[in-house]
């Protein structure tokens, strides 16, 4: 019987010599607000890929991941998978505060004191989109910048960005 085997042992001897598997599945841990679907699309492997444990391709979908700013720690390791042959890509994540105060304006300008606030989400609603905003007030003026920028329209490497500014 096929019973699922949690150990992190050994993978020798379940096929060839070469280290090639079969991808059975990619298992995400760890993530809390980021969705599976963000996380999975910055994995270049897909299940029922021929892997090769010494691939290139995980260490670099585990850069990628760190590179996009929603995790401290990322970790990566194959786990047997059901059948002989077979391995699950197991991601463990931490995942960082994407909620950021980038600047605050305090001044004064011919004796009008001004000021303001940047900040900006960069994975809101665990969907990986980055919003942000800005407003500079004074007495007589005001000025208000907004951005909205979703980073990967499916699996194209093209994003959809919009910002207003208002004077």
């Amino acid at each position: 019987p096929d019973e699922e085997d949690d150990s992190e042992g050994d993978l020798c001897g379940q096929t060839s010599e070469s280290g090639r598997y079969i991808l059975q599945s990619i298992e995400i841990r760890g993530n809390r607000r980021t969705r599976d679907s963000v996380i999975l699309r910055e994995i270049s492997l897909e299940p029922g890929q021929i892997l090769d444990v010494d691939d290139i391709a995980i260490e670099l979908s585990r850069y990628r991941l760190l590179a996009s700013g929603f995790f401290s720690e990322v970790n990566m390791r194959l786990r047997r998978g059901a059948r002989r042959g077979q391995v699950i890509l197991v991601v463990e994540v931490e995942e960082r505060w994407t909620f950021i105060v980038r600047e605050i304006f305090l001044g004064v300008s011919e004796i009008t004191p001004y000021g303001g606030l940047s900040f900006e989400e960069t994975n809101l609603l665990g969907l990986g989109i980055n919003l942000s905003g800005a407003f500079v007030a004074g007495e007589e003026q005001q000025a208000h910048r907004f951005a909205f920028t979703y980073p990967r329209l499916g699996n194209t490497p093209v994003a959809l960005s919009f910002s207003f500014l208002y004077n």
